[in-house]
């Protein structure tokens, strides 16, 4: 990233465009205290999580034919088509 430190600027996330100011330089993860970054590595694992696990379930809920679906049914229907 590219901000410079003390300077307002406009940062793009998914949420929608922020404004931030970047309170110094960055500085390599390894040299912060654990305690104090240990939340967002967190929570930035758990994102790539999510990110990596989202092809697969989008993938499986688009080829569930509707017929498949019957009220009172565990959900997700697994289908197997041969061809």
């Amino acid at each position: 990233m590219a901000l410079s430190s003390g300077r307002w600027s406009a940062l793009w996330s998914p949420l929608g465009t922020v404004q931030v100011r970047p309170l110094g330089p960055p500085l390599p993860l390894g040299t912060l205290p654990l305690g104090n970054v240990r939340e967002a590595i967190r929570a930035a694992l758990a994102a790539q999580e999510r990110e990596d696990r989202y092809p697969i379930w989008l993938t499986s809920a688009q080829c569930q034919p509707a017929q498949l679906r019957k009220p009172g049914a565990s959900w997700p229907v697994r289908a197997t088509y041969s061809v």
